[in-house]
């Protein structure tokens, strides 16, 4: 968040340091929380970089899994490490972490100055002293994209997860509130793609009465003046094809589908209360591969859920080097108390869940090294994000790749060219593949 703190880093009586950790939905979190301390009078600053003593720092958690709980107690002891030495006053906890495990929180790091244990800014209003308003302007952290969160909550259940117990029910965003807030980032902010996100954005606008709510939602963004492109992640895996082939028909969405499977072992997945007919969803969604010019498919896979044996696993291999999905994440399963995987028996060895991690990720890498040796030599739209002075490139992305999670583009040429067409969409010939990176040359810019 450096480039947000630097554009409002203003000469204001208090400061805040706002540390965002997790997912891209507690991304927006914390980029809605740096609006309401700006429209409080604060100026956002680096409590590791300032100089000067800060009024507040507040951490935004994430308690998906165990790791993610330890990355925020290491920051929120480290924070109170810089708040001993006097440089903060006061220190704040919110997000995934304080709401679900406030008691949790309170017992390992007790001097926190305050707990907000829910998403309302009233209670941190009261603690600060603030004056506290229905909404606030969100400041976005990230250049030339910006993530749009259109729901929040899931509905889905599946018995290794969290979040239903952290965020509650499905609770889909309106169409106005949603429209307005890409408007505002695309006209003031020059936001040139929009990634919308949810826990599960299939299901956006059944809770409201809806009907092809994720569908209509979209083409309503597409209409947005300037915005170049949409990208929709989280995607959940319905037996209708056509919806896939609707959302990908729309002017401005990129061919890329993020749909989570989690594994494709029947077993499996009836133990993780997810859909068991993965084989024939997948077998479905290569057909729009030939439809979709350069079409990217990613998923994710959890390794080591209890009762994956060897065949179940080699299931899993197998499945990958069949289909030669584009982007693909594994994570090893975490057994979290308060789900229902957690009380589960044959719980899998966690040296076993390391190995098979490697293997997986090693033989989707050699299927990816592969897919991406095809391009060279196309020449393909790409977003260019900054210009590396030292290095003497651009670096950008292209619509098969989301930001953060997948691979970037390297794009050489007319330095003067590029470093002027920082943001803008232009067209690059791609002439290598290196490791996870294509290398490409500049053409022109695109029409």
């Amino acid at each position: 968040m450096e480039a947000l703190r630097k554009k409002y880093s203003k000469t204001n009586n208090k400061s805040v340091s706002v540390i965002s950790l997790g997912c891209p939905k507690n991304l927006v979190s914390s980029e809605n929380l740096c609006g309401y301390f700006i429209e409080n009078g604060y100026t956002l600053t680096n409590l590791f970089t300032s100089s000067q003593p800060i009024d507040i720092v507040l951490i935004n958690t994430c308690s998906f899994i165990k790791s993610a709980r330890r990355e925020a107690i290491n920051t929120i002891k480290k924070v109170l490490e810089y708040k001993d030495k006097g440089m903060c006053k006061k220190v704040v906890v919110t997000g995934c972490y304080a709401q679900r495990f406030a008691t949790e929180l309170r017992e390992k790091v007790p001097d926190v100055d305050f707990i907000n244990s829910n998403e309302s800014f009233v209670d941190l209003s009261n603690f600060l002293n603030n004056k506290n308003e229905s909404c606030y302007k969100r400041i976005p952290s990230t250049n030339y994209y910006a993530y749009l969160k259109i729901a929040d909550g899931c509905d889905r259940n599946c018995s290794f997860c969290l979040i239903p117990s952290i965020k509650g029910r499905y609770k889909s965003r309106s169409i106005i509130s949603i429209l307005d807030e890409a408007s505002m980032l695309v006209s003031e902010y020059g936001i040139k793609e929009l990634i919308l996100i949810a826990q599960d954005t299939e299901s956006y606008g059944k809770d409201i009465s809806l009907k092809n709510g994720l569908v209509e939602i979209t083409k309503k963004l597409s209409k947005i003046r300037d915005l170049k492109w949409i990208r929709i992640m989280y995607l959940y895996p319905t037996d209708n094809l056509e919806f896939f082939r609707n959302l990908l028909s729309i002017d401005k969405v990129v061919s890329y589908l993020d749909i989570p499977l989690q594994h494709c072992s029947a077993k499996i997945l009836k133990r993780m209360n997810r859909p068991t007919n993965v084989l024939s969803f997948t077998d479905n969604l290569m057909k729009l591969r030939s439809e979709f010019k350069n079409l990217a498919i990613r998923s994710t896979f959890i390794v080591g859920f209890p009762g994956e044996d060897e065949t179940a696993f080699n299931e899993l291999i197998d499945f990958l080097m069949t289909y030669k999905l584009d982007r693909v994440g594994f994570f090893a399963y975490s057994n979290e108390k308060f789900t229902n995987a957690y009380s589960l028996t044959d719980q899998v060895n966690s040296m076993i869940k390391q190995e098979r991690l490697k293997i997986a990720y090693k033989t989707q890498k050699d299927i990816s090294d592969k897919i991406r040796k095809r391009f060279v030599g196309k020449t393909i739209n790409v977003l260019i994000e900054n210009f590396l002075d030292k290095e003497g490139y651009a670096f950008g992305r292209t619509e098969r790749d989301a930001p953060d999670i997948d691979e970037g583009i390297i794009v050489k040429g007319d330095t003067e060219y590029l470093k002027k067409n920082v943001g803008k969409i232009i067209k690059a010939k791609i002439t290598n593949s290196i490791d996870y990176n294509l290398i490409s040359e500049s053409v022109t810019i695109s029409k």
